[in-house]
């Protein structure tokens, strides 16, 4: 009798366990996996133009992405403060055709930064923690979309290795992509790399977005 008593309470506990387990996924699964993507949105609440390149928010944008509306224009949208006060983040919910959308949009493709020299486009490469370094020319016409930061005589008195590359403009790189990217390796010792990693080649400024006045950053969107 005691027998059947203890194999009865063992099932109790284990169908307990189980049960529990499963409200456990039901309630808490749609938290920690949520079934759309989103998307993060920090107002800086300080007066003051913000150090670093400064995009302008449209009223065209609004129409395009109206989930922005509520966060920037309306002023809607509860946020939640932090670093005591300066910064408001917000929290967007995003169909999956806004997620993709939104990030090949201005409000991404700025922060990739290139380089210019006489008309001529680059972008960098650090392969940490390896001290190679890769400089890829953008080998097309127009101005590639992004944030530009000129390559200046300066800079090759700084790092010389950049001058076959760049200013003599070296025909020795690898092409790649049909042609229209070029790229060009350099191993360096590690003071060049610490000395390169710590310049304006690897200094990742955030950008930043106005609107009348109020200054945002973006967060890439997240997926489920």
């Amino acid at each position: 009798m005691d027998l059947k008593i203890s194999r009865l309470n063992i099932i109790i506990v284990v169908a307990f366990v189980i049960l529990s387990a499963c409200i456990c996924f039901i309630f808490f699964a749609p938290i920690f996996n949520p079934d759309r993507p989103g998307m993060s949105i920090t107002k800086i609440n300080e007066s003051g133009v913000p150090d670093g390149p400064v995009v302008r928010i449209a009223d065209e944008d609004f129409r395009e992405f109206p989930f922005l509306a509520p966060v920037i224009r309306d002023n809607s949208q509860h946020g939640i403060s932090t670093n005591d006060g300066k910064r408001i983040s917000y929290v967007v919910g995003l169909s999956w055709q806004d997620k993709d959308r939104i990030s090949g949009s201005k409000f991404f493709s700025h922060h990739n930064t290139f380089f210019e020299y006489e008309g001529t486009y680059y972008s960098f490469v650090h392969s940490w923690p390896d001290s190679n370094m890769t400089i890829t020319k953008i080998n097309e016409s127009g101005i590639p979309d992004g944030y530009v930061v000129r390559i200046t005589e300066d800079d090759f008195k700084e790092f010389p290795y950049l001058v076959p590359i760049i200013q003599n403009n070296s025909p020795n790189g690898i092409s790649h992509d049909n042609g229209t990217r070029i790229d060009h390796y350099l191993e360096l010792s590690g003071r060049e790399k610490d000395k390169m990693w710590d310049s304006k080649f690897f200094l990742r400024r955030e950008v930043y977005f106005e609107y009348k006045g109020i200054y945002y950053y973006f967060t890439p969107p997240w997926i489920p």
